[in-house]
């Protein structure tokens, strides 16, 4: 039995739980139904103040409290002034709103270049000491938008425009692992 009634999203539109009624008065076990195929709203600030900025390929993993993964999606995104969009966004949304209807506390794993590991991020940061004049935002402009490194430095206590020279041995580490595992809190 295939029902199609519509939802009661847009109750002036016309919109009503008629066909929940109905299927439950059949004996139908009704699942609530949550956000998909959605943006993802999130709390961080920071992130809504890069709106327009686009990638090609980011990673989005679903952390649930213990510390364990509940799923992933990989593709293009776009950051808007409520969170992030694109199709990335819109395959894992559904997952993310069911936890959070569930009151699972989660987080998101934000990584933006997940097809470049770590390993070769601090290579060419280590390359990169032959010229203690480079910046470190200007480092890593050849692989993320240079206006989402200066905010994504800048939060974590870094000067986005701090030459390498500025920087102490054990902050490389640090860097790249600010650049690969951006957590944020859904909405």
């Amino acid at each position: 039995l295939i029902l199609a009634c519509g939802g009661k999203t847009y109750s002036s539109l016309g919109g009503s739980d008629s066909g929940y009624l109905l299927a439950k008065n059949c004996g139908h076990t009704i699942v609530s139904p949550v956000p998909a195929l959605c943006e993802i709203p999130l709390k961080e600030n920071w992130i809504k103040s890069c709106a327009g900025i686009s990638f090609s390929n980011i990673k989005l993993s679903i952390i649930k409290n213990s510390g364990k993964m509940d799923g992933f999606m990989q593709g293009p995104a776009v950051l808007t002034h409520l969170g992030i969009s694109g199709p990335v966004a819109l395959d894992i949304s559904g997952r993310i709103s069911r936890l959070l209807y569930e009151h699972e506390k989660i987080n998101i794993k934000f990584d933006p270049i997940p097809d470049i590991h770590s390993d070769y991020l601090i290579h060419v940061l280590n390359d990169a000491g032959a010229n203690q004049n480079k910046t470190l935002t200007g480092i890593f402009s050849g692989f993320l938008p240079k206006s989402f490194l200066l905010k994504l430095f800048s939060k974590n206590g870094y000067d986005p425009i701090a030459r390498l020279s500025n920087l102490k041995k054990n902050d490389k580490e640090d860097i790249i692992t600010i650049i690969k595992n951006i957590f944020l809190t859904p909405e």
